[in-house]
């Protein structure tokens, strides 16, 4: 076996003879073999929502190749104390995935704060990928509601005390004018009474 090292690596493989006389012999040296040899191990991928809401249920999916089935990657959350789901599975021929799906529910205090996942392969050779999470705050609506139930509060409590006085204003002319009625109405009598020369006057008196 003859290595060349480089970017691209040309690797020549010939089959050693033995001293068995019944195994086939095969010779591969006019037949190349070429590789492309990485330095680095690949880089997780994350698919996630672009953003969170506070007391809403979030699932991020880390996610990274491999072509070595019997050392698979092991993926790893900077978030522990969350669900974490793993699953493997094979591309295509030589080429497997890893998965882990992430879900936990943020909170406020989670807003701005960075999710990593790092993908430790064997050798211990890891690669990382992370993003900051951005939580949104739930609709809330009392900012409007409490100013309109205070207001509409007031306003009942304005028409009913407009009401009441209205009606109370209305007695006390009514009361008055029942009072001034009568008033004149003995001042008319006290009238007659005059020009008529009194009660008690006798018809000798008036000769």
């Amino acid at each position: 076996m003859r290595i060349r090292q480089g970017s691209w690596t040309t690797l020549k493989i010939e089959l050693a003879k033995t001293n068995e006389p019944t195994r086939d012999k095969f010779s591969f040296v006019e037949d190349c073999v070429t590789l492309k040899m990485l330095h680095e191990p690949p880089t997780p991928t994350l698919t996630k929502p672009d953003t969170a809401t506070v007391g809403r249920s979030y699932t991020v999916t880390c996610s990274v190749k491999h072509t070595c089935s019997s050392h698979q990657p092991t993926l790893t959350w900077s978030r522990s104390t969350d669900v974490d789901v793993k699953s493997y599975r094979e591309i295509h021929s030589g080429n497997w995935e890893v998965q882990s799906i992430l879900t936990f529910t943020p909170e406020e205090k989670d807003d701005h704060e960075d999710i990593t996942c790092t993908a430790t392969f064997n050798g211990m050779k890891t690669s990382t990928a992370k993003f900051t999470l951005y939580v949104k705050r739930t609709q809330n609506f009392n900012h409007i509601i409490i100013p309109t139930a205070v207001g509409i509060g007031i306003t009942v409590i304005f028409g009913v005390v407009c009401i009441f006085m209205l009606k109370k204003y209305k007695g006390r002319i009514a009361e008055l004018q029942s009072r001034d009625g009568s008033m004149w109405n003995r001042l008319s009598r006290m009238s007659r009474r005059v020009r008529s020369g009194g009660p008690g006057r006798s018809h000798s008196d008036q000769r």
